[in-house]
């Protein structure tokens, strides 16, 4: 991060380009795979922090500015990564419709066996039940096999700021 606050984010570019370079060099390698994440609320406290952190480093906010997180957001137009992260829903469409033989849809789909326990200090939740939880459907499996009506729970779900996000 040090080259990037010598040589990027304190130089005389405009904020749009640091903005643009921002979500292609740094964005684009975190959340690489982050469709198949299961995170807890303490860790996604800690990502939207990294955040909020790299946008105030961006923008040349120093922390004794005193300037508001949702200023920052203002100012960056960008989202919080906890709501870019619900790409999930779009990756879960495919795997619920995926063949039942498919190992993929074993490997991220299949519910938890009840003889396992769970590890000490491992999150309670599979990657099944937060999919279930963003959408607020407990058996969302059955419902994503029907694709018309899964995108219609997915648009109810989407952020309206969503659309305007890199790809």
């Amino acid at each position: 991060m040090w080259e990037l606050d010598k040589n990027v984010w304190s130089t005389w570019l405009p904020l749009d380009l640091k903005l643009r370079l921002y979500n292609a060099c740094i964005l684009s390698i975190f959340l690489y795979g982050s469709e198949t994440w299961s995170l807890t609320a303490t860790e996604e406290k800690k990502i939207d922090a990294l955040d909020k952190w790299c946008l105030r480093r961006t923008c040349g906010i120093k922390w004794n500015d005193f300037v508001t997180n949702e200023e920052v957001r203002r100012r960056t137009n960008q989202l919080p990564l906890t709501s870019i992260m619900r790409r999930r829903l779009g990756l879960f469409d495919h795997v619920a419709r995926l063949d039942l033989a498919n190992d993929t849809r074993h490997a991220l789909a299949a519910p938890t066996p009840s003889q396992w326990k769970r590890p000490p200090r491992r999150p309670r939740n599979c990657w099944l039940s937060v999919v279930s939880k963003d959408v607020g459907i407990p058996d969302a499996m059955t419902m994503a096999e029907d694709r018309m009506r899964w995108k219609k729970v997915v648009a109810a779900h989407a952020t309206p700021q969503e659309d305007m996000l890199p790809e």
